[in-house]
């Protein structure tokens, strides 16, 4: 048994070495500040229990342990919700490219980067288009996020489909012009003038002018659970 033992932990902190280096890539892709320096594996013979032990490592400089003391560097007081997200999906692609036939996997992601900023949404779209999966299914509430995965993503193998309820036929998918529907409305265009101006430098001014409907609407396409259905109507401001 102990020799078994020793054998499967070997075994396993070679995957685990082989993970821990996918997952600092998709780390490394989102623009984080930080990266997993130990990914190992360890046995509890007298328990029979398998555990990961993991740390990390901020700027290549500061060390941050899983558990630790509550006033002390720990998992739970240094990594935001934006960068748990992104660890979290870090260790599904190293899981999923660790397998084989990856060419053959149908992946089905529901609402993946609610939380992370622009640039981050942009880079983890790229990453998914380069996966080489057979099949990716994105579902999202976000329509600025479908907008910007029709942009990012190849026009000749993308379906877009929204889910359309009625009285008549319940609940079904239909054709999407996202164009149309999404991209061509005020608050895209506006969004894309204030990308535009970050990037090149230029109109800012103007930029900042268009920031404060932008911000209004994704609070409320975000919140929309936490805000009084009367105070959305029209173009009541998020103030009320």
């Amino acid at each position: 048994i102990g020799e078994k033992t020793d054998k499967l932990k070997a075994d396993l902190n070679t995957l685990f070495q082989n993970h821990l280096e996918k997952i600092n890539e998709v780390l490394q892709i989102s623009g984080a500040n930080f990266k997993l320096k130990k990914l190992d594996a360890n046995t509890n013979r007298s328990l029979r229990d398998h555990m990961c032990e993991y740390s990390f490592v901020f700027d290549d400089i500061y060390d941050v342990n899983v558990d630790g003391e509550k006033h002390a560097p720990n998992f739970k007081n240094t990594l935001s919700d934006s960068d748990k997200r992104v660890l979290a999906f870090a260790f599904f692609i190293a899981k999923i490219k660790s397998e084989n036939n990856i060419g053959n996997r149908i992946i089905v992601l529901d609402d993946p980067f609610t939380s992370l900023d622009e640039d981050r949404k942009d880079s983890m779209i790229a990453l998914i288009k380069d996966l080489g999966f057979k099949q990716v299914i994105i579902l999202s509430h976000s329509k600025r996020f479908v907008g910007r995965c029709f942009e990012l993503l190849p026009k000749d193998t993308m379906k877009t489909l929204k889910l359309h309820c009625s009285i008549a036929h319940g609940s079904v998918f239909e054709a999407m012009d996202v164009k149309k529907e999404i991209l061509d409305t005020d608050i895209e265009k506006d969004l894309s003038y204030i990308r535009s101006s970050i990037h090149e430098n230029r109109n800012l001014k103007e930029a900042c002018q268009k920031a404060r409907p932008c911000i209004e609407q994704i609070l409320k396409e975000k919140y929309s659970d936490f805000i009084k259905p009367e105070n959305l109507t029209g173009n009541a401001s998020i103030s009320t």
